[in-house]
């Protein structure tokens, strides 16, 4: 790896050195011994002494390359040969586990864990659609920034986590080209820097590496080394080719579909063919959450566990995972099957949305996948169906778009209130009679009664709304009240 007087400036920074760097680049290659009426090549830093071998109190030691120097006061001129060799062998060192990292599994996040080796800073590298390929892992709590573990947790740059990690009032230093787009900036006593480095693909800009940083402004070698792993993040890219690059792509329209955004028709038919085959019938959903919310690693470690699924696509998303599954009818359930095994030996519960034809309905399918985790929270099964909670979700659904309450009989709403008031339990036994389909015997083990207080309580219900509970139409009406007054308690 060629470096730059810049960063021999950076690396020798604790010695007491004066620097005159004119028009730096990263062309050095290594280190050779000033000779005086020698041509002097783009390639190399030339070292002298200038006590020449004398016997001094205080020795001088210059480094020179294409009218830039670094002069050096105080150590011998051997210690000095040393320390810089010392600094070649770093970044060839370095440089080479940079690009060992670029063909090994979760490589974007291989290769961020060797460049922290360097800056041992906050960083992230990221779509320029603000998705995260890869983030930061090690860092200590005293030098982390406030959102640092909120912004791991959502793997994404939201609007929300943009306004935590920056500092309101600094003018950063950098200039306009180099400055980030994050704005406005929030206080933080610890970051004193941000830059930017672009990431190009096939000549375009694909993303950015993001770089923070404690001193007051970033040296020019901080600039010049994260060029060099923005430059490596390109070759990933040109590596892997089109075809991978494309699939975070997909990850961003599918959370984008989530989010409520409309889909071009372009990534809708994209969407629609990734099943690999021409044929297939519908889609699910499925949204993953971990139940005692550890995240670390565990929902990158599923997304791993899901492609091996056929026909899916899975992606982390905040503090869950969705799989979207293309499905054809008739298949078999050996997929399902293969996923209960894998949730079988982690902490994840699984709620699935009903089947649906059409992509742009992803939104909703996110929605009754999450209602469906929800309505399962107090059971033990791994895998929960919408299907089994769907009048829930409609309550909910319903109660968010329209104003509901005078959708409700109010004979039943007095009743409610009465409730809450201390009355005489109708309500909650109203509640409970249509919540175990309307049997006696099942309502009387879940509120412990007697059967035949139950019984009269039902006959006083029945009076006070003038209603029969036996009538299907209308038990169905009464328990899509229920749902909704229970969830606005």
């Amino acid at each position: 790896m060629n470096i730059s007087m810049s960063i021999l400036a950076y690396e020798l920074k604790d010695l007491p050195i004066e620097s005159d760097i004119k028009n730096d680049g990263m062309t050095i290659q290594g280190i050779r011994f000033f000779d005086e009426g020698s041509v002097m090549s783009d390639h190399y830093v030339y070292i002298s002494d200038e006590t020449n071998g004398r016997s001094a109190d205080t020795t001088r030691v210059v480094l020179s390359h294409q009218g830039s120097t670094i002069r050096i006061t105080g150590p011998r001129f051997e210690s000095v040969i040393n320390r810089v060799n010392r600094i070649f062998e770093k970044y060839n060192e370095w440089s080479i586990e940079l690009r060992s990292a670029m063909y090994k599994d979760d490589v974007f996040q291989r290769v961020l864990d060797v460049a922290h080796e360097v800056f041992a800073t906050p960083m992230f590298f990221g779509h320029k659609s603000r998705m995260v390929f890869a983030i930061t892992r090690q860092y200590t709590d005293k030098d982390v920034y406030e959102g640092w573990d909120e912004f791991k947790k959502e793997l994404r740059i939201t609007p929300h986590i943009a306004q935590i990690i920056q500092i309101q009032g600094y003018k950063p230093y950098m200039d306009v080209s180099r400055q980030q787009s994050l704005d406005p900036l929030q206080p933080n006593a610890t970051i004193r820097y941000q830059l930017r480095t672009n990431v190009y693909y096939e000549g375009s800009v694909y993303g950015h590496l993001y770089i923070y940083g404690y001193e007051e402004k970033p040296d020019e070698a901080i600039w010049q080394l994260a060029k060099y792993v923005g430059g490596i993040f390109s070759e990933i890219l040109k590596y892997y080719g089109v075809k991978n690059t494309l699939r975070f792509q997909e990850m961003s329209w599918v959370i984008d579909a989530i989010e409520g955004k409309e889909l071009t028709p372009y990534q809708i038919t994209h969407l629609a063919s990734l099943a690999g085959t021409d044929r297939f019938d519908y889609y699910e959903l499925f949204k993953f959450e971990l139940n005692d919310n550890k995240l670390d690693n565990a929902l990158l470690w599923l997304v791993d566990q899901l492609d091996s699924l056929d026909h899916t696509l899975s992606l982390p998303y905040g503090s869950a995972v969705v799989m979207l599954r293309y499905c054809t009818q008739g298949e078999d359930q050996s997929e399902l099957q293969r996923l209960k095994e894998i949730l079988s030996y982690c902490d994840f519960d699984c709620g699935i949305s009903f089947a649906f034809s059409d992509i742009k309905d992803i939104g909703t399918a996110w929605k009754q996948a999450g209602m469906a985790l929800d309505y399962a929270k107090e059971r033990f099964e791994k895998i929960h169906m919408f299907r089994d909670c769907a009048l829930l979700g409609i309550s909910r659904e319903f109660m968010d778009v329209t104003a509901w309450k005078p959708w409700i009989m109010p004979e039943l709403l007095s009743m409610a209130k009465g409730d809450s008031e201390g009355g005489k339990e109708y309500y909650n036994t109203l509640s409970a009679y249509l919540e175990n389909g309307c049997s006696p015997t099942a309502t009387s083990k879940a509120l412990f009664l007697h059967k035949n207080t139950l019984l009269y309580r039902i006959k006083k219900i029945e009076s006070i709304l003038g209603v029969e509970l036996n009538d299907q139409a209308t038990a169905e009406y009464l328990h899509l009240c229920c749902l909704m007054l229970d969830y606005s308690k």
